[in-house]
């Protein structure tokens, strides 16, 4: 009984451990590969900036650039309201994924993927306060960067939530932008 519980026992603790592993920059940036295209808004289901992009050519595109070494991520292209993020592996060791987003407000804070935070349904990029004196502010956030960028994938693929966060700011709190798109 005793050698039943313990095998039981560590088999749920191995898989417990293998269930929360962290996500590799490779599978990562794979991940965040498989965007690429044409996104449409999903209507009604805008929050913050996104409510703006009623004149853009498109909700969102992702374009593998540099022979797929980064991705584009280009928000609202065609408006008054458009945004560039780009993505790369930093190095030739592929040990982490950064990006910068080029904002409407002009800054151009940094980010960094949090690993452990992803998964492969929902990539985590935090500001990196080792790339971006941005990001070493400490002060509350004022609608002044995005502090961090969550993409969630539903739908097999099929449909994307892009929450823009302030510093502080959770996924639960009412006052940032998310934006919902479709293929």
């Amino acid at each position: 009984m005793f050698k039943k519980l313990s095998i039981a026992f560590l088999s749920s603790f191995i898989l417990g451990v293998y269930a929360h592993a962290e996500m590799s920059s490779d599978n990562l940036f794979d991940t965040l590969k498989t965007f690429e295209g044409e996104w449409d808004f999903i209507e009604g289901e805008q929050r913050g900036s996104c409510t703006k992009g009623d004149e853009a050519d498109a909700a969102i595109v992702f374009k593998l650039v540099g022979l797929g070494t980064a991705v584009q991520e280009d928000l609202m292209p065609g408006s008054a309201y458009q945004m560039v993020t780009m993505y790369h592996q930093e190095d030739m060791n592929e040990k982490d994924v950064i990006g910068t987003h080029y904002c409407v407000k002009k800054n151009q804070p940094a980010y960094r993927a949090d690993l452990k935070k992803s998964t492969p349904q929902m990539l985590v990029f935090e500001c990196d306060e080792t790339r971006s004196k941005l990001c070493k502010s400490r002060e509350p956030y004022r609608g002044s960067y995005v502090d961090s960028i969550v993409y969630e994938v539903a739908d097999e693929g099929s449909a994307l939530t892009v929450h823009y966060l302030g510093r502080g700011q959770k996924l639960d709190d009412p006052g940032y932008t998310r934006c919902k798109f479709e293929r």
